[in-house]
C-alpha cells in the first residue's frame, strides 16, 4: 500500500512530517481546496516547508500563531493563544501566506474546518480518494479503517507528497528540483570584480543571462553601466543586486535608502531577470525586516524583485516573506532546498572572463514572466517611487485599515492586480499603506500611543517590517 507523507503541526512537539498509508486506518476525510493549478498546490506545499521545524520548545510556533491571529476577521472571533493546540492554526497559516484563504477556509478547530470545507464543496469522506500534494489530511485517531467515518476530528496535517505527482510545468519560486520536462537556464552573476567581460563569449558558452549587480550600500558598482549596455549587445538576458555592506547600519533606515538608491541607478533600463537584495552580512536578527523594506519599496516602483542570501542564511527570513518573493539562493555543495535560482559554483570557468565567476542556474522563466506582467521596464515606464506619504494622516476607517494591513501581506498582489481587488478603496488604501511605509519611525510610534494600530497580533500585523524599530520607539516614549 502506498504511503502519504504529511506536514503537520503538533501540539507540545514541532512542525514535522507523518508518514500514513493512503487509504488507511485514522484518516477522517480530507479537505480539498479548488486550486486553479498543481502550481497553486506546489506553493502551499512549499509554504508548509519553510515552516518545518518551528517548535514550542523555543517559542518559533508563536510565529505561525500570530500570522493566524493577524489575519482578520478571526474566524468565530477567537484570537488563538501561544498554549493552545495549533495543528488547524499551522494549516490555516499556511492559506494565510499563500493569499489562498478564498479556497482554504481559515479555522483553528479541526472540526470547525471541515464545516467550512463542506461549505464551500471541498470536503472528500470517500476511502477510495488519493489525495494530491496540497490537500487537508483530517485525523480521527479512533477509526479502524473499515467502513465510513463517525468519530470526531484529532488532528490536520498538509499532504506534502503522494502517489500523484503534480504537473507543475514552468516551475514556482520555490522548491528544491525542476520537475521532469521544466524550465531551465544557465547563467553567471558579475560586478567589477571580473573586470572585462566579454558578453558575446559569455553567450557563445552557453549562457543565456547574467544578473549584474547594480550597486554596493548607496553607490552604483563602477562597471554596472557597461556591464549592462554590454550583455544586452551580446544578447543576455539581465538582472540585477543591490548589496548592503557592512557597517552601514543594518536599519529599515538603512534598507530603504538602499532601495532608493537602487532604483535610482536601475532608471531607464529593462531587465529580463529580477531585482536581487543582496544580504549576507551585518546584523542578522534585522535582516528580515530590512528584506521586507527594500523589497516592498522597489516592488512598488514597477519590479520584479526578490533576495539574493546563502541558504544557510535562510533561517533568518520568515515563512511569509519566503513565499511572497523571488529567492536566488547560494549554495557551492548541493542543490538548495528552495530557491528559483540555485548560485551553485563561485569557481565557474566561462570564456569571456578572466579568473572565476558565479554560476547561475534558473528554474522559472523569468523573461516570459516580466513581459507579460509589463515589469522591469517592459511595456511601460517602470514608475518612480512613491512620494513618501504626510508625516500625519487622520486615521481612516477599520475596514481600510484591515485592507491596508493585508495589501502589506500581499494578498493583493499589485499594479493592476491590487486595483481591481480593491476597487473603489485602492485609493484610501493604497494611502494608508504608503504612510506606514514612508512615515518616520517617530510619527509611528506616536500613532501606536494614540491606538491607531491597536495592540498585540495587531499592531505587529499593522506595521509588519517596521514593527520591532516602532515599539522601540514605542517604550523609549514611555519610559
Amino acid at each position: 500500500m502506498a504511503n502519504l507523507t504529511i506536514i503537520e503541526g503538533n501540539k507540545n512537539d514541532a512542525v514535522g512530517r507523518r508518514s500514513i498509508a493512503v487509504n488507511g486506518r485514522f484518516i477522517r476525510g480530507y479537505g480539498v481546496p479548488k486550486y486553479k493549478s498543481d502550481a497553486d498546490r506546489l506553493r502551499v506545499v512549499e509554504a508548509a516547508r519553510g515552516f518545518l521545524g518551528y517548535n514550542e520548545a523555543d517559542g518559533s510556533h508563536k510565529k505561525i500563531i500570530d500570522i493566524y491571529n493577524g489575519y482578520k476577521p478571526l474566524a468565530r472571533g477567537y484570537a488563538v493563544s501561544y498554549d493552545d493546540a495549533w495543528c488547524a492554526t499551522f494549516g490555516s497559516a499556511v492559506a494565510i501566506v499563500c493569499g489562498l484563504t478564498g479556497i482554504i477556509p481559515t479555522e483553528c478547530g479541526c472540526e470547525e474546518q471541515i464545516k467550512l470545507f463542506k461549505v464551500r464543496g471541498a470536503w472528500v469522506e470517500d476511502d477510495s480518494y488519493v489525495p494530491k500534494p496540497g490537500d487537508y489530511i483530517f485525523y480521527d485517531w479512533d477509526d479502524s479503517g473499515a467502513g465510513d467515518n463517525t468519530g470526531l476530528t484529532d488532528h490536520v496535517g498538509i499532504v506534502e507528497e503522494s502517489p500523484i505527482a503534480l504537473n507543475v510545468g514552468d516551475r514556482t519560486d520555490t522548491g528544491s528540483a525542476a520537475p521532469s520536462g521544466a524550465f531551465t537556464a544557465e547563467g553567471i552573476d558579475v560586478s567589477k570584480w571580473q573586470g572585462e567581460v566579454d558578453f558575446a563569449k559569455v553567450k557563445a558558452a552557453g549562457k543565456s543571462f547574467v544578473i549584474i549587480r547594480a550597486g554596493l550600500g548607496l553607490s552604483a558598482d563602477p562597471n554596472w553601466e557597461k556591464n549592462y549596455k554590454n550583455a544586452k549587445a551580446a544578447g543576455l538576458n539581465v538582472g540585477a543586486y543591490w548589496a548592503h555592506n557592512e557597517g552601514s547600519g543594518d536599519t529599515v533606515t538603512r534598507a530603504l535608502a538602499e532601495a532608493d538608491a537602487c532604483l535610482g541607478i536601475l532608471k531607464g533600463t529593462q531587465l529580463e531577470y529580477p531585482v536581487y537584495y543582496d544580504l549576507e552580512v551585518g546584523d542578522q536578527k534585522n535582516w528580515n525586516a530590512m528584506a521586507y523594506a527594500f523589497c516592498q519599496a522597489v516592488e512598488a516602483a514597477g519590479y520584479y524583485v526578490g533576495l539574493y542570501t546563502s541558504e544557510s542564511f535562510l533561517g533568518s527570513f520568515d515563512a511569509a516573506f519566503k513565499q511572497r518573493f523571488t529567492l536566488w539562493v547560494a549554495n557551492w555543495s548541493r542543490k538548495p532546498g528552495t530557491g528559483a535560482i540555485w548560485q551553485k559554483s563561485s569557481k565557474g570557468n566561462v570564456s569571456g572572463i578572466s579568473g572565476n565567476v558565479d554560476l547561475d542556474t534558473a528554474f522559472k522563466n523569468f523573461p516570459e514572466a516580466i513581459k507579460n506582467a509589463k515589469l522591469n521596464g517592459f511595456g511601460k515606464t517602470a514608475p518612480a517611487p512613491a512620494a513618501p506619504a504626510p508625516e500625519t494622516t487622520s486615521r481612516p476607517s477599520d475596514r481600510i485599515m484591515d485592507l491596508a494591513t493585508r495589501t502589506i501581506r500581499g494578498e493583493f498582489g499589485n499594479g493592476a492586480e491590487r486595483k481591481t481587488l480593491l476597487g473603489g478603496n485602492y485609493d484610501s488604501v493604497q494611502a494608508e499603506v504608503n504612510h506606514r511605509l514612508t512615515a518616520s519611525v517617530d510619527t509611528l510610534a506616536k500613532e501606536v500611543i494614540a491606538g491607531r494600530y491597536g495592540n498585540g497580533p495587531d499592531r505587529k500585523a499593522a506595521l509588519d517590517y517596521r514593527y520591532n524599530e516602532v515599539q522601540a520607539k514605542v517604550n523609549d516614549l514611555l519610559k
